[in-house]
């Protein structure tokens, strides 16, 4: 699905676009525009790290005044199909959305951690990242994700690349460098006691958890307990089709 969908994506942006490092232009960070997934299927992403990711939701059923947002800000750049979204090539602001009215959510995804999402979605890597996605529905909704599909699968052709205005251009920027001076604030606050000097493991704390290990093994043990076995890769850990995502 990648593949197919870099095929129509430019990887030079068109030449009245900014040329902003880490949108437009690779520099270990990117941002992914505003959309929702076709036939409006559920996007499930894990973030193996070792940077964070800012994503920032809208309801679904806010999509048409995201659009009129859209019209308003793109003129004659805004896709005159059934599902402009679809293009993943409008890029809004946070600004945009609070003059707007329109309510939305901002989420850091930190390493270890999956987002689930189902309606309107944009974000932006924070720096280096490996990721893991997948869509998925439920079998119970099959029929009704095929009529969306019909009109949410995009035929147009020679789709454009990132579209933004000025106002975004000073505003991303600040906002992302903003949330990585954060994120590596938080990460050094961690690591030091605050006092600037590193902090060095507790000799009788770590004995201490040790041993209670051990007891809990023996205990375990003395009941009959079977611990849980490690998860391997190829182990199924959650049935999606015993879920109720209708």
């Amino acid at each position: 699905m990648v593949a197919k969908q870099n095929a129509w994506i430019k990887s030079k942006p068109p030449e009245d676009a900014f040329v902003i490092r880490g949108i437009c232009a690779p520099i270990g960070t990117s941002a992914f525009c505003m959309h929702r997934e076709e036939e409006h299927s559920y996007h499930l992403n894990f973030n193996f790290g070792p940077s964070p990711k800012l994503w920032f939701f809208v309801a679904a059923e806010l999509e048409g005044k995201v659009r009129e947002l859209g019209q308003r800000l793109f003129g004659a750049q805004w896709a005159k199909c059934a599902n402009p979204l679809g293009h993943i090539s409008y890029l809004f602001s946070p600004a945009q959305f609070r003059d707007a009215g329109i309510p939305f959510e901002m989420q850091l995804q930190k390493p270890g951690e999956a987002i689930l999402t189902v309606g309107l979605h944009s974000g932006i890597n924070l720096g280096p990242s490996v990721c893991l996605v997948a869509e998925f529905q439920s079998p119970r909704s099959v029929a009704r994700f095929k009529e969306v599909g019909k009109w949410t699968r995009c035929k147009c052709k020679n789709r454009q690349a990132y579209r933004f205005t000025k106002q975004q251009e000073t505003e991303y920027l600040q906002l992302t460098q903003s949330m990585v001076a954060s994120e590596r604030a938080a990460m050094a606050w961690r690591k030091h006691d605050g006092s600037g000097k590193r902090q060095k493991p507790d000799a009788n704390r770590l004995a201490e958890l040790a041993a209670r290990k051990r007891e809990q093994r023996a205990r375990q043990k003395k009941e009959g307990h079977v611990p849980q076995k490690k998860i391997k890769e190829n182990d199924t850990i959650v049935n999606l089709d015993d879920l109720d995502l209708d």
